[in-house]
């Protein structure tokens, strides 16, 4: 539901919400500012369009139509990113909170 709450639901390639990526970065992955900057909070985001509900909004569904396809730089890494991944590499990659 936080797809739904924090207006991912609308986050898509043109059109991007940053709410969902500042809050999954400052609230639960990283704390506030000082572990990572504003330039990837957008670039978060930007890895998070496509990652949508349904029409209905009840469940998640994942729209690669909406998906922006482009590299993105997160934590000095640059690629093509794609939601989830953020996740994985706070919790098992390079990028570490100390």
């Amino acid at each position: 539901m936080m797809l739904l709450y924090l207006d991912n639901h609308g986050n898509k390639v043109g059109k991007v919400n940053e709410n969902f990526g500042r809050e999954l970065l400052e609230l639960h992955l990283l704390g506030p500012a000082g572990h990572h900057s504003e330039a990837d909070v957008v670039a978060v985001s930007r890895a998070w369009t496509g990652h949508n509900l349904d029409d209905g909004q009840r469940r998640y569904q994942y729209w690669p139509t909406r998906h922006d396809d482009g590299n993105k730089t997160i934590f000095g890494i640059t690629r093509n990113w794609n939601g989830s991944e953020v996740i994985d590499e706070v919790v098992h990659g390079t990028h570490r909170v100390n």
